[in-house]
């Protein structure tokens, strides 16, 4: 059912930053979904279920996991974008900078909603220079 994004490729490729995948999904699937988006060049890595203890979010230790994972131990260098305001809440307690997609209703734990990934670059200012 996925196809190729080249909008979501063109906005990835815009963002400097290191981007990495965190799931409760596992290795496998979100490979398959990165690959069927034709986005996977644009990810350093995938902190996965599995790589979690199977554990997952919103529990808070998973994010102090995947950020330890991605190499970044300093929340407040993060960011981290996901499509429930519940897996948003524990990332802003750590101090990550939070960004809710699919909507744009303000979130208490969302700096930002916007209504589609894809209009990342535009909602924070700064994050691409």
């Amino acid at each position: 059912m996925l196809r190729p994004s080249a909008n979501l490729a063109k906005m990835l490729s815009m963002l400097p930053q290191r981007k990495w995948v965190f799931t409760n999904a596992s290795l496998a699937h979100a490979r398959r979904v990165l690959a069927a988006l034709g986005v996977s060049q644009h990810f350093a890595g995938i902190v996965d279920i599995k790589a979690l203890g199977y554990r997952n979010k919103p529990e808070e230790d998973t994010y102090r996991q995947a950020l330890k994972a991605a190499g970044e131990e300093d929340p407040a260098a993060a960011l981290f974008v996901d499509d429930q305001g519940v897996n948003l809440e524990p990332a802003k307690k750590l101090g990550a900078g939070t960004v809710l997609v699919g909507t744009r209703e303000p979130h208490p734990a969302a700096d930002y909603s916007i209504l589609a990934v894809e209009l990342l670059p535009e909602a924070i200012s700064g994050l691409v220079e």
